[in-house]
């Protein structure tokens, strides 16, 4: 029995391929990416095709689609034992974040540089209220943004 589930979304960006060519890449690369989650795969993966405005996280791929893949594992050792160093901020991620449409699964890195970078043009009140926290730790993620930036 599986312990969890991982759901993987890839756009679609070329519609003239079929629902078989598109699930074909998509299971190409399964095992990678359940092997960068610390997992192992033990059923079969359930595929599906959904509008992108319908998928938390990917409306600013609307009006296309997005290939899901949901399948089952067991996770093993801890997820982050295979870094080496720190994460650096996804700037994509930090200007969704910015721009008020976040992705599904936000890191504390990309938020942290998000508040900082937007606090640099804009009023900190301002960016405590984007992203639901209050002033001093808006003050907090631009110390911190200026401490990994010097480190």
């Amino acid at each position: 029995m599986s312990t969890h589930i991982l759901q993987f979304v890839w756009p679609i960006v070329d519609e003239s391929h079929t629902r078989t060519q598109l699930i074909a890449d998509g299971a190409a690369q399964l095992d990678d990416l359940a092997d960068q989650a610390h997992a192992v795969i033990t059923g079969p993966p359930l595929w599906d095709i959904q509008p992108a405005a319908q998928v938390p996280g990917w409306a600013a791929h609307a009006p296309g689609s997005v290939l899901i893949v949901r399948v089952p594992v067991d996770r093993y050792g801890p997820v982050h034992e295979h870094r080496t160093t720190r994460p650096e901020p996804d700037p994509a991620a930090m200007q969704r974040l910015i721009d008020g449409d976040p992705p599904a699964r936000v890191r504390a890195t990309d938020r942290t540089a998000a508040m900082a970078q937007m606090a640099r043009t804009t009023d900190v009140h301002a960016v405590a209220s984007r992203f639901h926290v209050k002033p001093a730790a808006v003050h907090q993620a631009m110390y911190r943004h200026r401490t990994r930036q010097a480190a």
